[in-house]
């Protein structure tokens, strides 16, 4: 599933959530031999990863780090809120 409709949409400083989900994804994906496809949720980082800094800005190594101790919802949970 891609997120091209709402990567149009995306405030330029929350990128990184993008770019770590799509990371997790893809290891998700060659790990499993293509029989794990889900798609993660940036919003859940840019509401919950007070390492990095929301709206305002954040790093890749930040939210790695928070997607391995932490977890992630599904973009389905919970998609992409553009406020």
């Amino acid at each position: 599933e891609m997120l091209t409709n709402d990567l149009r949409l995306v405030n330029l400083w929350i990128m990184w959530a993008f770019s770590s989900a799509g990371h997790l994804e893809d290891r998700f994906c060659i790990h499993s031999d293509g029989q794990i496809k889900v798609t993660l949720s940036p919003q859940d980082m840019v509401n919950c990863s007070f390492e990095s800094f929301g709206c305002e800005g954040g790093y890749l190594t930040q939210a790695i780090d928070f997607l391995s101790t932490e977890g992630t919802s599904t973009y389905k949970c919970l998609p992409y809120e553009n406020r």
